[in-house]
């Protein structure tokens, strides 16, 4: 309802309060022939009841009653949240000022003293009630142009709010919600027009507390009111749908609606739908409000619309420039790929010493370090471990004069020597001046190792070729000597001769030669197996069993029960391919050199495991004793011929480099890790079987 359409069907009540009847049937009397709505009341209780339980407009008091006083009810009237606005005129016989002031100050809105004439009585009435209908009308303007102004900065907000949202669904969905929660109508229902298919299609649907699911929803022409307001054009208000069943609901509960079709240009974009649970629940204050936001959420549909088509310029304007742009972007990242598959560390810097380039080898490893950490950082920082000094003369160095700088370097930071050849090659971006300096770092350890492996066998071989030519030169005097000893031996048997004083020591010595002539002999037979390239039977052979055999023949040994042996050995390590009898020749040199090194007193753990190496699968065999260690010096030769360092007669210095030649004749390695006083750890790796090797071959 407008403020304008105030208007009054009921005659105005008033209320009279008096103590006396007369009073009061004359006040009726007067009342009623002016068409007035009269209330009597003879007593406070009767007024205070009457006021609650009826619609009083103007009340005519007494000040003087019997259960009380005229003044204390005003007062009481008017600090009411519902009755204050009511006009009280007192009515007494007191004449005096106090009195006056006194009904004043509780809030009375005339004094009339008694006797009165009827004329000035009704003026008095009418005057009070024309100020109060005044009064509400004012009030009542007041909260109309409050909830339009309310309504115009929601309006103003909503239609910020839609020009934000460029993307039509987020639009849509955005806007049935907004006008929902914003405009206090319980479900909105936003659907689009396909001009094509000449129907609506549902696009947007909120409604509080309800977990809304549309798919397909559409209306034809003339379908239910969306349909209908497509089709004419025109804001609609079903009061009931119920009574309309012709009409479409998409809420189940509703039972009245109004939409307002949404139009930019004459041209019709959709329609927007409000429905409530209520019937009657909207008028013409609703369907203009409603209609101002389809306005504008119509403009907002309009520029989404605008913004689509523009979008799609962009993208095709965009997949132009990455069509263009292509080309170098897969050369940079082909480039970039080279650079990180290097199997060498790359490291860019320009002239202000700041990395710009820093491959995935960089990344990787015991040393390596992120290159989110290190890009665009001072290169003389990131290598802080490094001499600045050296590092920064090399840069500079290839920066003053162009030329390449090389040099190698070992390292102990992985916890193990490792060799680096390192080069700094200077780089052109414009092929003038030198820009920045590539440095490449190579791991050359293998290298380094295999290298030494090869002087190794090239020495073994020397040494294997020198060894066959003694061994046969020696056996022949040993030949005769043994002859000679073992028929001295045969004489010495002579009774005759072992009564002879001078004899008495002969046989002994004579033994001694014979040991010793033996002893001769078993040097020079591992100096012969050594040197020569047997042609070995090899056939699959299961690791951990040969090593159970190994400690089998250990465990009668004296000095081996006294150290403590632990086994961890792997159950599904696969065979390999050789002579069982050589590699326990191997293992039971492992195991004895171990028992010498911990002075037959500590622990032996043996160990077998799995591994890959180059897509080759490996067994590895572990023996890590508890012993004295072997020093870093002797590290390099222990595998050379001859070499040892136990006491004279305790060993030959052949027992490692036949293992080694063993080893390596079965295409397996066989490296040593030792600290002085903890101990050595001695690693076989062996090939392991291929699935399609022929056992026996």
């Amino acid at each position: 309802m407008n403020a304008t359409d105030i208007s009054r069907t009921q005659p105005h009540c008033i209320l009279a309060v008096d103590d006396d009847p007369k009073i009061l049937h004359l006040t009726e009397m007067i009342l009623t022939k002016e068409a007035y709505s009269v209330a009597l009341a003879g007593s406070v209780e009767e007024a205070r009841k009457i006021l609650q339980e009826r619609k009083v407009d103007l009340v005519l008091l007494d000040v003087m009653l019997s259960d009380g006083d005229g003044f204390s009810l005003c007062k009481s009237i008017k600090e009411n949240a519902e009755t204050r606005d009511i006009p009280v005129i007192l009515l007494t016989a007191l004449d005096t000022i106090d009195s006056k002031v006194r009904g004043l100050d509780v809030g009375a809105s005339d004094y009339l003293v008694k006797p009165f004439l009827k004329k000035e009585l009704l003026a008095r009435i009418r005057s009070h009630l024309r100020e109060r209908e005044f009064a509400q009308e004012m009030k009542t303007l007041y909260a109309y142009e409050k909830q339009r102004a309310h309504q115009v900065a929601i309006l103003n907000k909503l239609t910020t709010e839609f020009n934000q949202s460029l993307d039509q669904m987020e639009l849509l969905q955005h806007a049935a919600q907004v006008i929902s929660t914003e405009l206090n109508f319980q479900g909105c229902l936003i659907a689009t027009w396909d001009d094509r298919a000449s129907r609506l299609s549902v696009a947007a649907a909120y409604r509080p507390g309800h977990d809304l699911r549309f798919d397909g929803n559409s209306f034809q022409t003339e379908q239910g009111i969306m349909g209908w307001v497509a089709s004419h054009r025109e804001p609609r208000i079903v009061p009931d749908v119920q009574m309309e069943p012709q009409y479409l609901r998409f809420f189940r509960d509703t039972r009245s609606e109004m939409a307002v079709p949404l139009v930019h240009q004459k041209k019709i974009l959709g329609v927007l739908n409000v429905e409530s649970h209520l019937p009657h629940a909207y008028n013409s204050d609703h369907l203009n409000l409603l209609t101002m936001v389809a306005g504008n959420l119509a403009l907002a549909l309009k520029n989404a619309e605008l913004y689509s088509t523009a979008k799609v310029h962009s993208q095709n304007l965009k997949s132009m420039v990455e069509l263009r742009t292509r080309e170098l972007e897969s050369q940079k990242r082909f480039m970039e790929c080279i650079v990180d598959s290097l199997p060498i560390g790359l490291y860019v810097v320009d002239k202000d010493y700041s990395v710009t380039t820093w491959n995935r080898k960089r990344e990787t490893g015991i040393l390596g370090i992120s290159r989110e950490q290190v890009i665009g950082q001072n290169v003389l920082s990131v290598f802080s471990n490094m001499s600045s000094d050296r590092l920064k003369t090399e840069i500079d160095h290839v920066f003053s004069t162009g030329q390449p700088f090389e040099t190698q370097t070992a390292s102990w930071s992985s916890g193990e020597k490792r060799y680096y050849h390192l080069r700094k090659i200077p780089m052109s971006i414009d092929g003038s001046a030198v820009s920045h300096v590539i440095t490449l770092g190579e791991d050359i350890t293998e290298r380094r190792r295999m290298e030494e492996s090869l002087a190794t066998n090239e020495k073994l071989a020397s040494i294997g070729k020198l060894a066959a030519g003694i061994a046969h030169e020696i056996n022949n005097p040993l030949a005769a000597i043994a002859g000679c000893v073992e028929g001295l031996i045969s004489r010495a048997q002579d009774e005759a001769l072992a009564r002879v004083a001078a004899f008495e020591d002969f046989p002994e010595y004579l033994k001694i030669i014979d040991g010793e002539i033996f002893r001769c002999k078993g040097i020079i037979n591992n100096l012969l197996d050594f040197s020569r390239n047997k042609e070995i039977l090899k056939q699959e052979i299961r690791v951990n069993e040969t090593l159970e055999q190994t400690l089998q023949l250990l465990s009668h040994h004296k000095s081996f029960k006294q150290i403590q042996v632990v086994k961890e050995l792997d159950s599904e390590c696969p065979p390999v391919v050789g002579n069982s009898g050589e590699l326990r020749q191997v293992f039971l040199a492992m195991c004895i050199n171990a028992m010498d090194a911990m002075n037959e007193s500590g622990m032996l753990t043996i160990r077998t495991t799995t591994e890959m190496h180059n897509n080759q699968s490996f067994v590895r065999v572990q023996f890590q004793d508890t012993g004295i260690g072997i020093p870093p010096g002797n590290l390099n030769k222990i595998f050379d011929p001859f070499f040892t360092t136990k006491p004279v007669g305790k060993g030959t210095g052949l027992g490692l480099s036949i293992c080694y030649g063993i080893v390596r004749s079965h295409e397996g390695s066989i490296k040593v890790e030792s600290e002085i006083g903890k101990g050595s750890t001695f690693q076989i790796l062996v090939p392991a079987k291929a699935i399609n090797q022929i056992s026996g071959s």
